[in-house]
């Protein structure tokens, strides 16, 4: 009888006491590593997928970085900065470009594309096709030359200026060909988009829309503006809508190639 109390009845354990650093350990209990504090088994959970969570947004940010450098990265124009390019009739250029590249062009309506040694925008119908310079905002008090040729459609390419951002015609000024015998110039406003403020016929026997290259030039200043093309002045001290800004390439149905685009202070 007392062999089975004897048995039923478990030993006395020793008091041990817990020394510094036993129980957590971070070298899987083998007695190696200095002592360090444990986090609870869902904290490191829940740091894991937080850290999992931010790589889509790394992602993100990286990808934008190198988009960036490529919009903003620098220029190569065929026309160096302070030249004067074919065609410009004017002051020397502080960004001048022949389009052998396209750095810094945003084209936001149309089919845009580098072609025959210029920048070509392709689609023949349609009104409002652009491609802004992102890089520059012009101040008030400037002048801005293009060359264009006629390809399809009904000539319509101008410049669009003062624009409130490089990739949209709201709130911005426009001077364009209407059709190859004469010129159409107004602005955009946020809500119910163009109104003309003026026109002019071209001099006798000037037809943009003969497919040959042309300049269309513009000369700036805070409330005013001139129109010039191949030398000849069209309109003078028309009043501007909107003060400063960016500028862009357009076309209204039309398909229109582009070239030797020059940017000066007057």
């Amino acid at each position: 009888m007392n062999r089975g109390r004897e048995s039923a009845e478990a030993p006395p354990v020793p008091h041990h006491r817990m020394t510094e650093g036993e129980g957590r350990r971070t070298d899987g209990g083998k007695g190696r590593g200095s002592p360090t504090r444990a986090y609870p088994a869902d904290l490191r959970v829940r740091l894991g997928r937080a850290w999992r969570a931010l790589w889509p947004a790394l992602g993100i940010a990286a990808a934008l970085l190198v988009i960036n450098a490529g919009l903003y990265g620098p220029l190569a124009p065929r026309t160096p900065i302070g030249g004067s390019p074919a065609g410009s009739n004017g002051p020397s250029c502080v960004y001048a470009t022949g389009f052998d590249q396209a750095y810094g062009w945003l084209p936001f309506s149309g089919d845009w594309a580098l072609a025959d040694g210029g920048y070509v925008q392709r689609v023949p119908f349609g009104f409002d096709r652009g491609a802004g310079m992102a890089r520059f905002r012009a101040g008030d008090r400037y002048t801005l030359s293009v060359r264009m040729r006629y390809i399809s459609g009904v000539m319509g390419g101008g410049l669009a200026f003062n624009m409130e951002r490089p990739y949209a015609f709201v709130n911005s000024q426009l001077v364009r060909f209407a059709g190859g015998k004469g010129l159409l110039w107004g602005y955009y406003d946020e809500k119910t988009g163009f109104h003309t403020m003026g026109g002019a016929a071209l001099p006798e026997g000037m037809d943009a829309g003969d497919g040959h290259w042309h300049t269309l030039r513009l000369t700036v200043r805070p409330e005013t503006f001139d129109i010039a093309v191949d030398k000849s002045e069209i309109a003078r001290d028309q009043p501007l809508r909107f003060t400063a800004g960016y500028f862009s390439l357009h076309t209204s149905e039309s398909a229109v190639a582009f070239d030797d685009l020059c940017l000066g202070w007057e």
